[in-house]
């Protein structure tokens, strides 16, 4: 992230500079290769494209497979449980979430 002077925190990785160039830069450029361009605004868009939709027995199951969720003391695992089944109740609950893919090519 930026700080007021515009100068890139140490701190921020590469999703989070993007989000806030695009806050501000959207319409640009962000990728330029073999005269095709990307924007910012096209990179938050993908960012955002990824969602999982589930019920209960479904939030249960991803919610469990986390890896510190798992580690839990039973009783303290079957209410972070509980409360993934909770979210989704009788219907379902759609989970968005943001893939991030870094690719560099030796130069």
């Amino acid at each position: 992230m930026r700080t007021s002077t515009g100068i890139a925190r140490p701190s921020a990785n590469f999703a989070e500079l993007v989000f806030e160039t695009a806050s501000f830069a959207g319409a640009k450029p962000a990728i330029v290769e073999g005269g095709r361009e990307w924007s910012y605004d096209w990179l938050v868009g993908r960012a955002h494209a990824f969602a999982q939709t589930l019920d209960a027995a479904g939030m249960e199951a991803r919610v469990g497979s986390i890896s510190f969720v798992a580690a839990l003391d039973p009783a303290a695992r079957e209410g972070v449980l509980a409360g993934a089944r909770e979210l989704a109740g009788d219907g379902v609950a759609t989970l968005p979430y943001r893939s991030e893919v870094h690719v560099a090519r030796r130069l």
